[in-house]
């Protein structure tokens, strides 16, 4: 919820947050579990932004830093998005909800 309300879940992730928490977690799954798939999520939102940030390899000349249009403003929020989400549920429900063994 905190997330939500300080604008740190993406336009999409807010509008399928109810049909993952429904679709995704089986009966049972923890509020540890889950806790983890939004920490979870949040770090691979801030490798993105990080990963955004950093000069890519350049060619330029000594001096010029070369074109820095499709890098995130520093000051902007990193935001949760829906692939963060379920790329994190998916690990972490597969250690803590490992299919049955045969």
């Amino acid at each position: 919820r905190t997330a939500r309300s300080h604008g740190r879940l993406d336009a999409r992730a807010v509008e399928n947050l109810d049909r993952l928490a429904r679709d995704t977690f089986p009966d049972g799954t923890t509020g540890a579990a889950i806790a983890a798939v939004v920490r979870l999520a949040a770090s691979f939102a801030l490798q993105r932004y990080f990963d955004a940030l950093a000069p890519a390899p350049s060619t330029t000349t000594p001096g010029n830093s070369g074109d820095t249009t499709d890098a995130p403003d520093p000051a902007s929020t990193v935001q949760i998005g829906l692939d963060d989400l379920e790329r994190a549920a998916d690990r972490v429900l597969a250690l803590s909800h490992p299919p049955p063994r045969p």
